[in-house]
């Protein structure tokens, strides 16, 4: 029974691939959203990792360390942006 769902997904996914080589779409999708994608999973780390400073908890709560997390981060990234900004003088 097993054996059957493995095979079934190998199909699959070795269906999935040959179908994927053909289409460009999928390829340029990958190269366009490939950079951001990573940096939006980095942010996310930093804004559970903000979370977790600010809760001082020893058990872990990824979503709950988010949720707390991503208002302050933003808050951080604002007051750290409105510093380096000089004036503009024409």
């Amino acid at each position: 029974m097993r054996l059957r769902y493995v095979l079934a997904t190998l199909l699959a996914l070795f269906a999935l691939l040959t179908l994927f080589d053909r289409f460009v779409l999928v390829e340029l999708l990958l190269r366009r959203a490939a950079l951001p994608l990573l940096v939006a999973f980095g942010m996310a780390i930093a804004c559970v990792g903000v979370g977790a400073v600010a809760r001082r908890s020893e058990e872990a709560d990824a979503p709950l360390d988010f949720l707390i997390g991503y208002p302050l981060f933003g808050t951080i990234c604002f007051l750290v942006g409105t510093v380096k900004i000089a004036a503009w003088r024409p």
